[in-house]
């Protein structure tokens, strides 16, 4: 717990100098290093590194300071990962902190974990997506913020007030919005990355569609409720359903599908016009609709 309350009290004005340290603690992650080894790896004297202990041991792992070398390796929580990233976002760094193996450890972490939940809280969402799916999505949306990061006009924000810091913030957010596309089609420029996005979107495709046989009948259960038998109560959901597929069906293809082709065209890839389909690139498997309201059962 006192390590907890320590982390709390240390400010983006204590971390920042440690930026040379994390740096380097961030790039060698999952590895400890001795205090002798962050210095010599920092290009600091091991005395310049004694100076700053009191605040880089309450970022690090306990049972790695206990241990008879006393090392040093960087909690990996969220509550650390944010301040350390804030710190290197203070210092300009924010992509480089992203690209390192001590983000992407709790990345990786995050997704698993998330894609989980998802399997278990989402009913078809196993049948459709893997890891593989989620890990690549995730990933392709670091390369995309990252990339958007370095085209980012350098702003000195180190000694910045914090009304002036918040400017700055909202500012690169709003230049942000406007490189999101062309940073992603910077990235279909790969063919694997150009099959994956494709693939991903059918998935998605696939899962709306099971999501809304099964759950429109429960929104609109008041509704069916008032009508005379099922046999009309059966020809309003399919209605419904239709109805919402195909506007989702439209947004992807004159929206998604259209940006896809546009940047693979642009980056000379071949585009076979059969992409142009939804499902084309994935063919959906092992939906047994079982379990599905009455007015859905096949």
């Amino acid at each position: 717990m006192a390590e907890t309350d320590s982390i709390r009290q240390l400010g983006p004005a204590d971390l920042l100098p440690l930026v040379r340290y994390l740096n380097v603690l961030t790039e060698k992650y999952p590895k400890a290093l001795t205090p002798k080894q962050l210095s010599k790896l920092s290009k600091v004297s091991l005395a310049a590194v004694s100076k700053m202990r009191d605040r880089l041991f309450p970022l690090c792992d306990d049972k790695w300071l206990a241990s008879r070398r006393r090392s040093l390796l960087l909690r990996n929580d969220l509550d650390t990962l944010l301040r350390i990233g804030f710190t290197f976002y203070l210092d300009s760094r924010l992509s480089r902190f992203l690209r390192s193996p001590y983000a992407q450890t709790f990345l990786r972490k995050l997704v698993l974990d998330s894609h989980l939940n998802l399997t278990k809280l989402l009913p078809y969402y196993s049948v459709h997506f893997d890891e593989e799916n989620a890990l690549s999505l995730v990933g392709l949306g670091v390369r995309v913020v990252t990339e958007i990061l370095d085209q980012l006009p350098k702003a000195t924000i180190r000694q910045l007030d914090s009304e002036s810091l918040l400017t700055t913030i909202i500012t690169q957010i709003i230049q942000s919005m406007d490189k999101i596309w062309p940073a992603l089609s910077q990235q279909l420029r790969d063919p694997n990355t150009l099959a994956t996005v494709l693939e991903i979107r059918d998935k998605f495709w696939y899962l709306a569609q099971d999501i809304s046989r099964l759950f429109l009948p429960k929104a609109l259960e008041h509704i069916l409720a008032s009508l005379p038998d099922e046999k009309t109560r059966r020809d309003y959901v399919s209605v419904y359903v239709h109805t919402a597929n195909f506007y989702l069906e439209e947004f992807l293809s004159q929206t998604i599908t259209k940006k896809i082709r546009e940047a693979a065209v642009n980056a000379q890839l071949p585009w076979n016009d059969s992409f142009d389909k939804l499902g084309s690139t994935y063919i959906a498997r092992g939906v047994t609709h079982q379990g599905l309201p009455p007015v859905l059962a096949p």
